[in-house]
Order: C-alpha cells, then structure tokens, then sequence
C-alpha cells in the first residue's frame, strides 16, 4: 500500500510539473484547459477530484477569469460572501463579463453583502458601455431614479432609447415614463 501511494504521488507530482512547464510556457494552456474541464464537468467544488481542484485553484492564482469565476459562485452558493466577493473581484478585474455582471447583481440586490447602488451602477455602466443590452436597460432606469447615480432623465432616455427595438421592457418603460420628453 504504501509503495503504491508514493506511485501515485510521483505520478501527481511528475504531472503537476509538466503541467505548469506548460502553463509557463504558455499562460493560456492552464486557464483553457480548466475552462473545458468545467464545461464537461458540472459539479461543485467538492465534488471534483481532486486533481480538478487543484487546477482550478491555480488558474484561479494564475488570473484566469473562468476560474475565479468558478470559484466566486462556489463560494457564493456555500455562503462565504467574502470570499466571494474577492474572487468576483479578480475575475471582474481580468475581463469577465459575465462576474462583472453577476457582481453588480449582488451589489444591486444586496445578495450577502449589503447593497451598494453606486458600486452596481458603476459595474453595469461597464457593461452598458461595452454593449450589454441588459445593463443598457437597468443603467437607463438607475439613471431615471437616480439609484446608484444622480437622477438624470436625459441620460435614461439615452440608455433606454438605445435599446428601444430591441427590448420589449425597454419600449414599455420608454413610452409609460415619456422618455422622448428627454432626448
């Protein structure tokens, strides 16, 4: 048993080393090859081998948004806001999207920590900016309430009307609230 064991470590180790020669080699192997281990893979963190988790903590280490991003859901779920929160953070700080997103959700919405209207509105404003219909529409009605911003019916009319043929909601808010009144 135990000959077996120091096997199987060597192995781990003998492995792990190649993959970070790897990785050294090329910053983006690590991180794409996580990326598809989590697509094939839907489990939470406790649930993958271990060989799986300690490739997702070091492309996490190494700025691989999908990881952090993985990780900060993770955490999220199990109730560590903190943590959470942090790997949101670098995740946000690497280019995802999709954290920027859900972050600013959980600011919006006070999801663990307590609400920040300002902090969510500046994480949508960057979607908005980039393109994102859904933060379009909610940077366009934190603008006409002035949640998070100072109100400001021009700028709302400016979101919402960009996205006024594509959203259904978007042309509803636009036509109940006059938004044409602010062009």
């Amino acid at each position: 048993m135990k000959m077996a064991n120091h096997r199987m470590a060597n192995g781990w180790i003998g492995y792990k080393g190649n993959l970070l020669a790897l990785f050294h080699a090329n910053p983006n192997y690590l991180c794409k090859r996580v990326k598809k281990a989590l697509s094939d893979n839907h489990h939470s963190l406790h649930e993958h081998s271990d060989e799986l988790r300690n490739m997702i903590f070091e492309a996490a280490g190494e700025n691989c948004p999908e990881a952090q991003l993985y990780l900060a859901t993770q955490y999220l779920n199990a109730g560590h806001a903190e943590l959470s929160l942090a790997w949101y953070e670098k995740a946000v700080s690497n280019g995802s999207d999709e954290a920027t997103f859900t972050l600013a959700e959980i600011y919006h919405h006070g999801k663990g920590v307590a609400p920040d209207n300002e902090r969510a509105f500046q994480l949508y404003l960057r979607l908005a900016n980039r393109g994102d219909v859904k933060s379009q529409k909610i940077v366009g009605i934190m603008c006409f309430y002035g949640h998070g911003c100072p109100q400001d019916k021009k700028k709302a009319a400016y979101w919402i009307g960009k996205i006024y043929d594509e959203d259904f909601e978007a042309q509803g808010f636009w036509d109940d609230n006059e938004l044409w009144k602010f062009e």
